[in-house]
């Protein structure tokens, strides 16, 4: 998929579902018990990536939103709900 600049927030979702998304995915992670490492490497993402979006709240761009999603078998809008959003 190409990684493209935009963000989640460009594509029409409000900050607070940019929030909700991070939220999720360390829920997400928490319950699967899942770690950064391999969380990165089988969604072909840089751990460096998935450290920022769990450590500082970054916002994904939507292309790193989607690949964590499609990786964990969910939707992008499943992952937010499960963040509260």
């Amino acid at each position: 998929m190409a990684d493209f600049h935009e963000t989640v927030h460009s594509f029409g979702m409000a900050e607070k579902d940019l929030d909700a998304f991070v939220v999720g995915l360390k829920i997400l992670m928490d319950r699967r018990k899942l770690k950064p490492a391999p969380l990165s490497t089988a969604s072909g993402l840089g751990i460096d990536i998935i450290r920022d979006l769990i450590r500082k709240g970054s916002s994904p761009k939507l292309s790193t939103a989607r690949a964590i999603a499609q990786t964990v078998g969910l939707s992008v809008d499943e992952i937010v709900a499960l963040g509260g959003g």
